[in-house]
């Protein structure tokens, strides 16, 4: 089907003619009014609408010089008023023509204005080509992941509205890249430093760093989903039954059965595609972002050597003086010199640095009592430390005369005893502490009030260097 079998061939012949500036305001206008009445717009609203419209931009000098095969007559009769309303009528008139709008005659002889279905969906993209908005490109990846991994009653539903969602996330990268291009273009164009800073600050990064560029590296940045999304597309694509149960799936949404697995199989080749290429994109993005940035600060030095101010004097004076080496300066040019002395221009003698003289030491005196507290203290703590020595003493006492014992044989009644029962395990096998414990893997656990634990054996052994009185197995 070709673009003007839906739409009227004379569809765009107001927004190219002389008044299409104030045709341009009536379309928004009209589709501000379009969202805001469900089942059509009452044609005298929308004609108050539009005369206000006019008579709010007249002191502008946007008005409507000569309306196409409609205008106004001049009468002395009418009041400005009254042209201001019989130009509103003529304009909406010029919408019905064209094809912008239709009228429809209700019940009670009311008439509405609605809007043919291309019409809203060009209304639409324009009046999100006048606005500056944010664009969320996490939420992008959002949706495609929740479609992806959610279970509904319409996998292939889900899975089509992904593919459409991932195309419309790497349509808002490429359109984020180009409008760097069409800045990068203008900041050129700009004929003082002012204007390039103006242009800096004002348009590229209120409205493309701060509300895109910068999100998309930092807190909307896509990569907390891009993982997620691809293993997902990876699952439906070597998983057999998944992917079968997504073309039955894809063929109750009206689309023929020979088709449908295609259909499926290309929407999640098109996303693992879209996510797995994802760093190309962004770095192509970082590419026209400092190409931007180079553009703009070589705009702004140039603009600076060769500015209208004192600095291009300045330069012209040079030029001549290359130009004209034998000439005499001051029979050209009216010069004169001001110096003016004072101590912060003199370059300050360099000083030797002076001998180190260290601090004399002072001897603090430790009261004995302090000396002897602090010494009680650490001795406690040695006393209190666990050693190899007291383990050994621990294990040894609890056998006895035997030769074998089992760690419950050990019988921790306290907290203390417990924590030597740990440091058994530590030393059990070291050969120096008269004691080896055996590991046994069928070895059960035991409890012992509120203790469990391994009851592995420990056989008396002769330590390396020990006595002779303990017998080695």
């Amino acid at each position: 089907m070709k673009l003007f079998d839906v739409m009227p061939e004379r569809f765009f012949i107001l927004l190219a003619s002389p008044n299409r500036k104030v045709y341009a305001e009536a379309v928004l206008l009209l589709y501000e009014h379009y969202l805001a009445n469900q089942f059509g717009i009452p044609y005298d609203v929308l004609r108050d609408a539009l005369q206000e419209l006019l008579e709010t931009t007249a002191p502008t000098g946007l008005t409507l010089d000569q309306l196409d095969g409609d205008a106004v007559p001049p009468s002395e009769d009418l009041t400005e008023i009254d042209i201001f309303r019989a130009r509103a009528g003529t304009l909406l008139r010029q919408l019905k023509l064209y094809g912008w709008i239709d009228i429809e005659d209700r019940a009670n002889y009311q008439r509405y204005v609605v809007l043919p279905r291309y019409s809203s969906r060009i209304l639409e993209v324009l009046k999100e080509l006048c606005s500056q908005r944010a664009v969320e490109y996490q939420r992008f990846a959002f949706v495609t992941y929740t479609l992806l991994s959610n279970k509904t009653d319409r996998p292939g539903y889900a899975i089509l509205e992904a593919e459409d969602t991932t195309r419309k996330f790497i349509n808002a990268l490429r359109e984020l890249t180009h409008n760097m291009r069409s800045h990068m273009e203008e900041v050129v164009k700009k004929n003082s430093i002012e204007e390039v800073l103006d242009y800096h600050f004002d348009e590229y990064k209120a409205k493309v760093v701060d509300r895109s560029y910068h999100r998309l590296k930092t807190s909307d940045h896509v990569s907390r989903y891009r993982l997620k999304i691809l293993e997902t597309v990876q699952n439906y694509l070597i998983d057999p039954p998944s992917l079968r149960e997504l073309v039955q799936s894809a063929t109750q949404e009206d689309i023929a059965e020979n088709k449908a697995e295609e259909q499926i199989r290309s929407a999640l080749l098109y996303i693992e595609e879209a996510y797995r290429n994802l760093d190309d994109t962004l770095n192509q993005i970082d590419l026209r972002h400092h190409q931007y940035i180079r553009a703009s600060f070589d705009r702004a030095r140039y603009l600076g050597q060769y500015s209208q101010g004192l600095d291009k004097r300045l330069g012209q004076i040079l030029e001549w003086v290359a130009r004209h080496p034998t000439a005499e300066i001051a029979t050209a040019f009216s010069l004169f010199g001001v110096t003016q002395l004072t101590n912060a221009s003199l370059l300050p003698p360099r000083k030797k640095r002076p001998p180190l003289a260290p601090e004399t030491p002072t001897e603090v005196v430790i009261p004995a009592q302090l000396r002897q507290r602090q010494r009680d203290l650490n001795l406690a703590r040695l006393s209190n430390a666990i050693t190899p020595a007291k383990v050994a003493d621990f294990i040894l006492a609890r056998m006895g005369d035997r030769e074998l014992i089992s760690m419950a044989d050990l019988a921790p009644s306290s907290t203390e005893d417990f924590v030597y029962m740990a440091f058994a395990y530590l030393y059990g096998n070291d050969g120096k502490s008269g004691y080896r414990i055996r590991r046994s893997p069928d070895a059960p656990v035991a409890r012992h009030g509120p203790y469990t634990f391994t009851n592995h054996k420990l056989v008396r052994t002769s330590p390396k260097g020990g006595s002779a009185h303990v017998r080695r197995t």
